[in-house]
C-alpha cells in the first residue's frame, strides 16, 4: 500500500474536522442553530479553499499558454506575477529589470 502525500492530508484534514465537530456538539454555550452553521462551516471551509486553488492553477494554466502560443499576455493574466522587478512593455512583452 502506497501513502501518498493527498492521503495524508485528507486524513489529517478528516481528524481535525471530527475533533472540531466533536467540540462544537459537546458546546453548551451556543444553540441548534449555531451549532448547525459551525459544522457546515468547518466542513465546507475544506472544500472551499480546495476550489480556490484549484480555480487558480487553471487561470495560471490558461496565461502560460497564451504566453506561450505567442500572444502577449492581458493586463489580467499579470496581476499577480507583477511584482517589483518586472514591467509591462507596449510591444506586451514582460520584461525583467536588472538593477
Amino acid at each position: 500500500m502506497i501513502i501518498t502525500v493527498e492521503s495524508v492530508l485528507f486524513c489529517a484534514v478528516a481528524v481535525i474536522n471530527s475533533w472540531a465537530t466533536f467540540r462544537i456538539i459537546r458546546d453548551d454555550l451556543s444553540s441548534r442553530l449555531q451549532k448547525a452553521a459551525q459544522i457546515t462551516l468547518v466542513w465546507v471551509a475544506p472544500l472551499l479553499g480546495a476550489l480556490l486553488i484549484i480555480h487558480l492553477l487553471r487561470q495560471n494554466a490558461i496565461s502560460s499558454a497564451r504566453t506561450k502560443a505567442g500572444k502577449p499576455p492581458q493586463i489580467e493574466d499579470l496581476a499577480f506575477t507583477s511584482g517589483p522587478g518586472l514591467t509591462y512593455s507596449e510591444s506586451g512583452v514582460v520584461d525583467s529589470e536588472h538593477e
